[in-house]
């Protein structure tokens, strides 16, 4: 069996839930960046949360007025992000017959993409599932991060063994080119591509550190992906 294959409905448990609420509770203020982007880009109404673990980036959401829905093949982590969040969510895993024709106003894939072997395939039931001018939010994994460049560099595996650098539920890894690429292919149009975002992700001296770097590695595209856009109206 691949990677890409690996079943995810029975992947997880939760012996996290028992000190934290949220799985990865310092991702708040990531998540946080990205819910506040999407909403900058005008995005509001129905948003649906593809791979939405437990529900952590929907309660977030809910916060700033969105009607959440969460899709999650991890029948354990559904359950969960239901409770824990107090949105809709739907178990199984995300494809076009899932839902209706037009029946959200943002979709967003976040940490999600670099798991599936067909990543454009979940693109594809995005633009059908999105009202005309809807909004896609992608955030991915770069190969271009810090320390893919500097095993490049170097050629030391230890910048890329697990868990530092190649993760062992990633399938592939993307760059912005990439993500760009798809994208366009399958109908949406580019409203911003942002790379690193160290001052969302970090704290304490790693932020203030972000507040200086990031308009560096922004203008290089280093670090991870977050990509905004917009459902276009064309025809394939």
């Amino acid at each position: 069996m691949t990677r890409a294959n690996l079943h995810y409905e029975g992947a997880y448990s939760l012996e996290w839930a028992e000190k934290e609420r949220w799985q990865y509770p310092a991702r708040a203020s990531a998540l946080t960046d990205i819910v506040r982007r999407i909403v900058r880009a005008g995005g509001s109404g129905r948003i649906l949360d593809v791979g939405c673990g437990d529900g952590h980036l929907l309660h977030i959401c809910a916060g700033h007025g969105f009607d959440c829905v969460g899709c999650e093949p991890s029948r354990v982590l559904a359950s969960y992000a239901a409770q824990a969040s107090g949105a809709e969510v739907v178990q199984g895993r995300y494809e076009l017959s899932l839902f209706p024709a037009a029946s959200f106003d943002v979709i967003t894939f976040v940490q999600v993409l670099e798991h599936i072997s067909e990543p454009r395939a979940l693109l594809r039931a995005a633009w059908y599932h999105l009202r005309p001018g809807g909004l896609l939010c992608v955030e991915v994994p770069s190969r271009y991060a810090p320390h893919f460049l500097l095993y490049q560099l170097t050629g030391i595996r230890w910048f890329v063994d697990s868990p530092r650098g190649v993760i062992q539920w990633h399938v592939g890894y993307h760059h912005p080119a990439s993500v760009r690429h798809m994208c366009a292919a399958e109908r949406f149009r580019e409203i911003e591509l942002t790379t690193g975002r160290w001052t969302a992700k970090y704290h304490g001296w790693k932020h203030a550190v972000g507040l200086l770097v990031d308009p560096v590695v922004n203008l290089v595209h280093v670090g991870g992906i977050l990509y905004l856009g917009q459902r276009t109206t064309q025809n394939s």
